[in-house]
This record gives structure tokens, sequence and C-alpha cells, in this order.
């Protein structure tokens, strides 16, 4: 097993999996734990026809259309609407609330 590191740099990333399947052969890749990183590696995997499989949950993993990408936890809206419905829950069942805050990292909460 090859291992790299893109010291956190979506273009760093993006040549780290050229690299590793370059250099290794690689028959798949594991990672990234940062969207954009996981964004970038994308690109390449479904260049090289390489599988990536990724924890990562940005919505724009998966509506590219690539053959390649395995995104394995749900999707960042999945995520965030999730997180609005468990908010407003408790906010009905808590009585009167005048004020509500949810804060997120990076994600766009849609259909609200």
């Amino acid at each position: 097993m090859a291992r790299a590191d893109s010291s956190s740099a979506p273009a760093n990333a993006a040549a780290v999996a050229q690299r590793l399947i370059a250099e290794n052969n690689c028959c798949a890749i594991l990672g990234a734990f940062a969207s954009a990183l996981t964004l970038a590696i994308s690109d390449v995997n479904e260049r090289r026809g390489v599988p990536l499989i990724t924890m990562s949950y940005p919505d724009l993993l998966t509506s590219r259309g690539f053959k390649n990408v395995f995104q394995v936890t749900p999707k960042g809206s999945v995520i965030g609407m999730a997180q609005f419905n468990i908010a407003t829950d408790l906010v009905a069942s808590a009585g009167k609330v005048s004020k509500m805050a949810i804060l997120l990292e990076g994600h766009r909460i849609t259909g609200l």
C-alpha cells in the first residue's frame, strides 16, 4: 500500500493522486478527508479510470456523473437537511423559542 500527503492543498492532492497512480499502478485510491481535496483527486481518478472511494460528502462528487467515484457517506445536502430537521423538531418540542441558529461549514441547505 502506498501513502502520500497532499499537504491540504487541492493542487497538491491532484498531483499526489496522479503520482500514486502512475508510480504504484494503484487499482483504487481511498481518500481524502476534505471536500476540496477529494474533488481535485476525483478529477484525476476519473480521467485515469481508477476508482476513488471516499468518505467526503460534497454533493458535487456524485452530480458530475463520474463512473469511478464512490461516495460511501450521505451527501452534504442530506446531512444538512437532517440537521435542520432535528433542530426544528427540538425547537417544536421545547415550546416557545424565539431564535435558532444552524452553523455549518461550507454547506448549503437547499429545499427550505
